[in-house]
């Protein structure tokens, strides 16, 4: 009996020595096997890090080109009643397009009768807003996210009214 007992005992052993080495072999699975998660997850923001980057790239690049044809035709007049004239348009940093403008009409001096800056400045970040997003292909690359445009305004003596800044959000905040 006592054989037996020793058999048993041998046997129990092995299968208590069989499942801890069983239990530490998936313990040390599931470590993998969730490392390789977090490294597909950190290999997936950086392919989505890589693609932005090379969209932003992408876009610089066609910007730019649009931008120098544009900017061989300048000066020119931004409006009908040619009272605003588009002076300059430079790629900036990201995808923003800066252009400075001037008002042909207005010194600093008839600036400050009209109501002051401010008050000049918020008319025509309305009206920018409204024939930014009103404008189908404007919109459709302020759409395409990051892509902003940043709108600076002079009197005719050369004193800087104020920026205007054109995003996506600018167009929904406006309900346009």
């Amino acid at each position: 009996m006592e054989s037996f007992f020793k058999k048993a005992l041998t046997i129990i052993g092995i299968i208590v020595s069989i499942n801890v080495i069983f239990f530490f072999v998936m313990l040390s699975s599931s470590d993998k096997i969730l490392m390789d998660e977090d490294d597909r997850s950190l290999t997936a923001v950086a392919v989505r890090e890589k693609q932005q980057a090379d969209y932003v790239a992408d876009m610089r690049g066609r910007l730019q080109e649009n931008i120098d044809g544009m900017r061989s035709t300048l000066p020119r007049m931004a409006n009908a009643d040619e009272t605003i004239r588009l002076d300059n348009v430079v790629l900036g940093e990201g995808l923003t397009i800066r252009s400075s403008y001037t008002f042909l009409n207005q010194t600093s001096q008839d600036i400050q009768a009209l109501g002051g800056r401010e008050e000049v400045l918020e008319n025509i970040i309305s009206n920018q807003h409204t024939i930014k997003c009103n404008n189908p292909d404007i919109r459709q690359t302020l759409e395409l996210g990051k892509l902003r445009y940043v709108d600076t305004y002079h009197s005719n003596d050369g004193s800087q009214i104020g920026e205007v800044v054109t995003a996506e959000q600018d167009c929904v905040d406006a309900g346009l």
